[in-house]
Order: structure tokens, then C-alpha cells, then sequence
């Protein structure tokens, strides 16, 4: 019985250190730089959280606290610029139509918004997203977001 004692006193011991050792998913830098800029930004500054979005979509993590930024930056000012980085929310979330969506009004915003607007990018991951037979292009149209 003595052993047994022991033994589970040990065991339970042993899992306690290494449960508060294990540093678990190491943040990317450019993720907490990302972070610190959007704590720092002002209350109207759009662009700051739709770039900080976009920077956590690229790599890869935080990414729900990057959807709440970009739909905040939404919210104070609608630009081609951050309905694309929305729709590349979507597209790593593997959620297409969304992303198709996101896409068509970055568009259509860029040429009511922007003089000169050119929207080749934005219909290449458009056509990408909607053909199969197109697929080969996605490594290129969407090379920044790592999967």
C-alpha cells in the first residue's frame, strides 16, 4: 500500500512540473509586434489593425483576435485594403465563399475608391478559388499566406 502511495504521489508530482514546464506554441515575433501595434494604435486607426490582421493571417496564428481586428477596422473605414485581408481570413479559414465575397466587394470598393485601381490580384484569387482547373495558380496568388 506504502508503494502504491508513493508511487501516485510521485507520478502526480512528476506531472504537476512538467504540465507548468512545457512552454507550449512558441508566438511568432512579428505576431507580438503585431499585437503591441494594435495596443498602441489610435481608436480610429484602421490601417494599423487591418495590417496587424494581415501580418497573424499570414503566419499563420491568432487568428481570431486578428478577425476581431479586421472587422474593426471595417467598421471605422471600409478600403479595398481590408476587405481583401478579410477575405484572406476566410481563405485560411478554409471558408471559399466567404472569401470569394470578401474579394468581389474589395473589388468593387477599390474602383469606387481608388483612382487607377487595379483589381488583377484580387480576380486571380477570385478565379482561383472558383475553378479547380486553375488550382496550380494558388501556390502563386496566395504565395504570402503560409498553410
Amino acid at each position: 500500500m506504502k508503494t502504491l502511495r508513493f508511487s501516485l504521489v510521485l507520478f502526480l508530482s512528476l506531472m504537476a512540473v512538467y504540465s507548468f514546464a512545457s512552454p507550449g506554441v512558441k508566438v511568432h515575433p512579428k505576431v507580438l509586434k503585431a499585437q503591441k501595434a494594435v495596443e498602441n494604435a489610435s481608436p480610429d486607426d484602421w490601417y494599423t489593425l487591418a495590417k496587424s490582421a494581415r501580418v497573424c493571417i499570414t503566419i499563420g496564428q491568432n487568428l481570431k483576435e486578428a478577425s476581431k481586428w479586421i472587422d474593426r477596422s471595417l467598421k471605422i473605414y471600409e478600403s479595398d485594403y481590408n476587405w481583401e485581408v478579410k477575405g484572406d481570413y476566410y481563405y485560411r479559414s478554409n471558408m471559399p465563399e466567404k472569401a470569394i465575397e470578401c474579394y468581389s466587394q474589395s473589388i468593387k470598393v477599390g474602383l469606387n475608391k481608388v483612382p487607377g485601381f487595379n483589381a488583377r490580384k484580387l480576380q486571380e484569387k477570385i478565379l482561383v478559388l472558383r475553378s479547380p482547373k486553375h488550382f496550380y495558380k494558388q501556390r502563386r496568388v496566395f504565395s504570402y499566406i503560409k498553410k
